[in-house]
């Protein structure tokens, strides 16, 4: 090798965020703003003076996140189980997916059309509503389960939970 020749850098290679990566964004945002905008309806109250009120969904998470680990997973396991697409979760977040993307189709289309894109809101709110009753049964069915011992040390984690969220909302 002589002095006019150089070692040629290594080419750049620039990767590109794979197409489901982007979807799963889409849909983790569109999810998001869904969520935010159910906190924020219940804070309005629609002129009531009621003060926040949580979504269903985030008490049912709190009431799921106080139970010991292992009934968690059976529960989990078991709501997996009976959601479409069985426990196979690529089958689950493909037909996630295919909602979102039929969303994100609404969205485009012009002329825009609002009633569409609420019944869309809508189909995925009635979804998650069954998914949120289904896991409602199952945690009462495992909490009436418990002994006694055991339904004491289960409302003692959900008021441990309760108290870290106050000091939370103090800070």
């Amino acid at each position: 090798m002589g002095d006019s020749e150089t070692p040629s850098a290594p080419a750049a290679t620039v990767s590109r965020t794979p197409v489901w990566v982007r979807v799963l964004l889409v849909a983790s945002l569109a999810v998001n703003l869904l969520v935010a905008g159910i906190v924020v309806g219940a804070r309005v109250g629609h002129g009531r003076d009621e003060g926040v009120r949580l979504p269903r969904d985030a008490g049912a998470l709190l009431y799921l996140g106080a139970l010991p680990r292992e009934d968690r997973a059976a529960l989990v396991a078991e709501l997996r189980a009976e959601s479409p697409g069985g426990p196979d979760r690529r089958e689950r977040m493909a037909e996630a997916l295919a909602e979102v993307r039929a969303t994100l189709a609404t969205l485009r289309a012009e002329p825009f059309e609002a009633d569409a894109f609420a019944r869309r809101l809508g189909h995925q709110r009635a979804v998650a509503a069954r998914r949120g009753e289904r896991a409602e049964a199952l945690l009462v069915e495992r909490v009436a389960a418990m002994s006694p011992d055991e339904r004491r040390a289960y409302a003692d984690a959900l008021e441990e939970t309760l108290r870290r969220m106050s000091r939370r909302a103090r800070d």
